[in-house]
């Protein structure tokens, strides 16, 4: 019989990153370090702080925010299901 590991908290997200980041978090940081690469890139400043601040702001947000237990990704997509899943109204009288 095959045995697996079970976390001691499923709720939330393993924390693998020295008990602080779990890898979700950490794919996050790393597209902040990549928007921090873009600043070296021989374009206009204005156009790099443009393209940098707003990627840094969501992927920041998608990392640490959550919303009623959720976080701000997942929220991000029910959301958009939610606003493309087809709706069925019933109007009565």
């Amino acid at each position: 019989m095959r045995t697996f590991k079970i976390p001691f908290d499923v709720t939330s997200e393993e924390k693998v990153f020295k008990g602080v980041l779990s890898f979700r978090q950490m794919g996050y940081m790393f597209l902040n370090i990549l928007c921090i690469g873009l600043l070296f890139i021989p374009i206009p400043i204005f156009f790099r702080i443009i393209i940098f601040i707003p990627l840094v702001i969501f992927s920041t947000l998608c990392a640490f925010l959550q919303i009623d237990g959720v976080y701000f990704d997942k929220y991000l997509m029910l959301y958009i299901k939610y606003k493309k899943r087809n709706k069925k109204y019933i109007y009565r009288k």
